[in-house]
């Protein structure tokens, strides 16, 4: 069975890497408080989970930052973003898109996103989770925020599939155990795309899926490379684009090609 896909994206600052830390239940990504403006690069964290023996591929993508809108090395990494998702989209797949995003109300710049990412694109169809931060001081229980802020979502046309309210802290209610297990239940669950009814899958104060993580692999990605101009290209020539994370063996398949294959 091959590894299901889910790729985080959020706002610098979100919590995307404390997220996927608590699902991991080590430290494997760098908050954006210790990297200087958070994740910079696109790193995948493949996850094995048992008893399931389930593989998940978290993505951790870099945070976009309103301020900084039309500064050039934002501009290349949510390029680097685009091209991490038309490349799962037309080959391994997206199985879960995650947008996580600080206590709070939806901003302008959360909903463009969202919009240039998902709702716009040809992966729309796809579910679409929304996991909401730093809730450790919500009272009664973190879910209450989602009933406060539900119907105001929805007036922005921001539409998900299933959400989770979490807190990546420690505090005296087992909030962070709570949340660990909601955010395990996401990544591993078949989430429906029928309805946007949540009803069937919507954590409530204790819910969530008890399961341990047995190993992490950790790889850094880069954008396949594609040459669009060929030199003396015939309608018999075949363009093989060969992509995949650092160290996945891309330059080993040149080792494999047929003896009648040659390579310019």
């Amino acid at each position: 069975m091959s590894a299901r896909n889910v790729v985080f994206l959020g706002e610098v600052g979100s919590g995307k890497s404390s997220v996927i830390n608590l699902i991991a239940g080590r430290h494997v990504a760098e908050p954006s408080s210790e990297a200087k403006g958070g994740t910079l690069n696109i790193v995948c964290y493949t996850l094995s989970f048992s008893p399931s023996n389930v593989q998940v591929n978290l993505w951790d993508t870099p945070g976009w930052h309103p301020a900084e809108e039309k500064d050039i090395k934002q501009g290349q990494a949510m390029g680097e973003v685009d091209s991490l998702l038309q490349t799962l989209h037309a080959t391994e797949g997206i199985h879960l898109l995650i947008f996580c995003m600080r206590m709070g109300r939806a901003l302008s710049s959360f909903v463009k996103m969202y919009n240039k990412f998902y709702s716009e694109r040809a992966w729309c169809k796809i579910p679409v989770a929304l996991v909401v931060t730093w809730l450790e001081w919500t009272r009664p229980t973190m879910h209450t925020w989602w009933e406060n802020n539900r119907i105001s979502l929805e007036r922005q046309k921001l539409q998900f599939h299933s959400h989770a309210c979490v807190t990546t802290v420690d505090d005296k209610k087992d909030g962070k155990q709570v949340s660990q297990n909601r955010l395990r239940k996401l990544v591993l669950d078949h989430i429906p795309t029928e309805s946007l009814s949540h009803n069937t899958f919507c954590p409530g104060p204790e819910d969530g899926i008890r399961a341990s993580v047995t190993g992490v692999r950790e790889v850094l990605w880069s954008a396949p490379i594609c040459f669009p101009a060929l030199p003396q290209r015939t309608q018999k020539d075949v363009l093989i684009i060969v992509t995949g994370p650092l160290g996945s063996g891309k330059s080993s398949v040149r080792s494999l090609r047929s003896p009648d294959f040659t390579m310019d």
